[in-house]
């Protein structure tokens, strides 16, 4: 068992006798006071679907023959 404030092993979070670390930032503060967990995050972008008849569309393009 490893105690994800300090690193050590042995006990957990709640048993730990560290100050509480940020775990977004690792800063000395809570995670409802930090900077960082207040900027937008980067995020994936949804498209589509893998079921048949929704998303990803197939396009036929002829082959230029340049590219061959």
């Amino acid at each position: 068992m490893i105690c994800f404030n300090c690193s050590w092993p042995g006990h957990y979070v709640g048993n730990c006798v560290e100050a509480k670390k940020c775990f977004i930032c690792s800063g000395n503060h809570n995670v409802n006071n930090c900077v960082a967990w207040a900027k937008l995050q980067p995020t994936a972008e949804y498209f589509g679907s893998a079921a048949v008849g929704l998303g990803f569309y197939h396009i036929d393009i002829p082959v230029s023959p340049e590219s061959n």
